[in-house]
């Protein structure tokens, strides 16, 4: 099954931040000639007199370009799969790509208007909301991970975003949606100016966590596992949950009953091996104090924190579970092509 897709603008240049022509992304009346003026010639207006659709902007392959659509995160809408290499080099970024999840629902986020819904869960796996779940997952707004979460309408939930969108602290600072780490509401990093279409121990996100201390430790919006726990609250520590806490004696020591998140992993035993330089097939957070304070690839203390995105992408990869590597190949003739977990587990092979 080939996904459903938007029609890819290829007429002006638009970047990050919103500098050039304001006809663009807008229109004023919604006609020209008699004509829509929506890039895929649908009649009816959309918000905010927008021209486009978020799927619609962000649908395309991904070129790099230094301007232009090319360097904004997409869904590849091409037959063939996007190539992606663990670690960098193929032409998903930061995120994945959703192309995967329209043949196989545990490979990514089933959003709409990029898919049907799950098949298998109606639920988000790891729900700890109390409410029941109720419509299909969105790009941005109430079901959606981007945008205002208290705002329906996804388009109406990136109202201002663009236009006052940041990249790095002092201005990132999650007051706002525009001035939150990729308009996750109050997530703070330190974003990578072409969402890691280049990647290296120097060219890549600065992802925040946080060093829990007790299972009590509830998922702070600041961090990106607080985002993927709105949904999957869970996978992340629970204050005063009782089996669904992630160890069993509250004091975030072994036996864990999941892997955990933001948790900084020890600089000695098993994980010494993992020091510098950083490694972006296994990505780790920082406290906010760390973001931008040494260079790049620096993995020291306050800068190994385990996140929900040390192993998953946030919108699909060819793996199951949105996973970054091949875990199910493993073990192979060579284990560092397909065992992410052993480049932090260093002494496990």
């Amino acid at each position: 099954m080939l996904l459903a897709m938007g029609t890819v603008i290829t007429e002006g240049i638009v970047h990050a931040g919103v500098s050039d022509k304001c006809s663009d992304c807008h229109t004023m009346h919604n006609s020209q000639g008699g004509q829509p003026m929506n890039f895929n010639s649908e009649a009816t207006p959309l918000p905010l007199l927008l021209r486009e659709t978020c799927l619609g902007c962000h649908t395309g392959v991904n070129t790099g370009a230094a301007s232009g659509f090319g360097a904004i995160p997409k869904v590849d809408s091409s037959p063939a799969a996007p190539t992606y290499i663990w670690g960098g080099g193929g032409n998903t970024l930061a995120g994945g790509n959703f192309w995967w999840v329209g043949f196989d629902d545990a490979l990514g986020h089933n959003v709409a208007g990029v898919d049907t819904p799950d098949s298998r869960l109606t639920t988000p796996p790891g729900w700890n909301q109390g409410a029941a779940w109720s419509g299909q997952l969105k790009c941005a707004g109430t079901n959606g991970c981007h945008g205002n979460t208290g705002v329906a309408d996804q388009i109406l939930a990136l109202e201002s975003a663009h236009h006052s969108n940041v990249s790095a602290p002092p201005d990132l600072d999650g007051t706002t949606i525009g001035t939150s780490y990729r308009f996750l509401s109050g997530a703070l990093g330190l974003e990578d100016p072409d969402w890691e279409y280049t990647l290296s121990s120097t060219d890549h996100n600065q992802y925040v966590g946080v060093v829990s201390r007790t299972e009590s430790n509830a998922a702070s919006p600041a961090t990106i596992s607080g985002q993927c726990a709105r949904c999957h609250g869970n996978y992340h520590n629970s204050s005063g949950s009782g089996v669904n806490e992630i160890s069993v004696n509250g004091d975030m020591a072994s036996p864990w009953l999941r892997h955990p998140t933001d948790y900084a992993m020890p600089l000695t035993g098993e994980f010494s091996g993992y020091l510098n330089p950083y490694n972006p097939k296994v990505p780790l957070g920082r406290l906010t104090t760390e973001l931008g304070a040494l260079p790049d690839d620096v993995s020291s203390v306050n800068r190994r924190v385990i996140v929900c995105v040390s192993c998953h992408v946030a919108h699909g990869s060819p793996y199951k579970s949105m996973l970054r590597w091949n875990y199910r190949a493993w073990p192979g003739a060579d284990p560092t092509l397909n065992n992410g977990c052993q480049l932090c587990h260093t002494a496990k092979g």
